[in-house]
């Protein structure tokens, strides 16, 4: 029973902290990589999150008799990062809010509202087979399964979200990552969105550089 319950505490632990894990693995590959679109996503998702906080302060500013204030410690407190600031405030972390968008759920639904970005962004690559339509289709679909599982797990099973804060949260975040990354690629011309590194076809079709090159028989 001791190994069940480890295994069940570690599990718990790795779902409370997927947000702020999501945001500094890509952080870190960033860095790793020196990818400046890998920058541009974990840089985006920080804003989004400033802007979900933002917008449960204000409810809270108007409603505070609803306020929700958890230890740090507690496993519905999200991530890592937050609750090192509620330590820092004295192990109290009182932004929660049953009608404020869960930033938990919209940190995750942020990520998918991107994938769903870049496959408008790059329509034209994904036609002509630069890249295989089945695996972005196959990633997304995962993206969005992966956001339904643990929205169903913090609503159903940790009782950590209201109805009304998942869905909010969950369409607010799909709808900044949509919008994040489409409006990142346009004002870039889809250079600062490119995660795959690809030649666009767009720019070199206006160069009237061939598409595709067949190396020359020595």
């Amino acid at each position: 029973m001791g190994l069940i319950e480890e295994i069940d505490r570690g599990f718990r632990y790795i779902l409370q902290v997927l947000p702020d894990s999501l945001i500094t693995g890509i952080t870190v590959l960033a860095i790793l990589l020196g990818n400046q679109t890998l920058f541009a996503l974990a840089g985006s998702s920080l804003i989004m999150q400033a802007l979900v906080t933002g917008i449960g302060y204000i409810i809270i500013k108007f409603n505070p008799d609803s306020v929700v204030t958890r230890m740090a410690e507690e496993p519905c407190a999200v991530g890592f990062i937050n609750n090192y600031w509620a330590r820092v405030r004295g192990g109290l972390n009182n932004v929660d809010h049953p009608y404020a968008p869960s930033l938990y759920l919209a940190t995750v639904a942020f990520f998918a509202g991107w994938g769903a970005g870049l496959k408008q962004l790059y329509a034209e690559e994904i036609d002509q087979g630069v890249i295989s339509s089945s695996q972005t289709t196959g990633f997304l679909i995962t993206a969005f399964i992966i956001l339904a599982a643990v929205m169903i797990l913090r609503i159903f099973v940790s009782n950590c979200e209201t109805l009304v804060g998942a869905f909010v949260g969950v369409a607010t975040g799909i709808l900044l990552g949509y919008v994040f990354s489409v409006s990142l690629g346009f004002a870039t011309d889809r250079k600062a969105t490119n995660i795959w590194g690809m030649p666009l076809l767009r720019d070199r079709i206006a160069a009237g550089s061939p598409i595709y090159t067949c190396q020359k028989d020595v």
